[in-house]
């Protein structure tokens, strides 16, 4: 049970000074209970963080990214979550720029779907 082999073995008083700490774990995971305790541990210890479970995922998922569409997905949030703890107001400002492009690009297609309704049919 030693620490420096797993955080699992971690004291409460030094989990309660673990960083924001993001969890993913496969549904079928063989430590997906493992990991759940050490949220709730870290939950407890005032850690924040998340915990996602992608639930069609075995253990090992992260190297089946080229295959899988979900192992993809979660390899994506991970960069993100990451992106968003180094590059805090880099991130934000690349959410804005997405959501501007997107907000953009549906008011486009709206206009697009209008122009076409005003075709008179023949």
């Amino acid at each position: 049970l030693n620490p420096q082999c797993s955080p699992i073995f971690t004291s409460d008083a030094v989990l309660s000074h673990f960083p924001p700490t993001s969890i993913m774990t496969g549904g079928m995971d063989i430590l997906l209970d493992d990991a759940v305790d050490f949220h709730v541990r870290l939950r407890r210890n005032g850690v924040p963080g998340r915990f996602h479970i992608f639930r069609t995922l075995p253990h090992g998922f992260w190297s089946m990214g080229a295959f899988l569409p979900e192992a993809r997905e979660a390899q994506r949030a991970a960069v993100r979550w990451i992106a968003r703890a180094v590059y805090p107001k880099r991130a934000r400002e690349r959410v804005r720029a997405s959501a501007y492009r997107r907000a953009k690009e549906n008011l486009e297609h709206e206009g697009e779907r209008e122009e076409e309704a005003e075709i008179p049919s023949m």
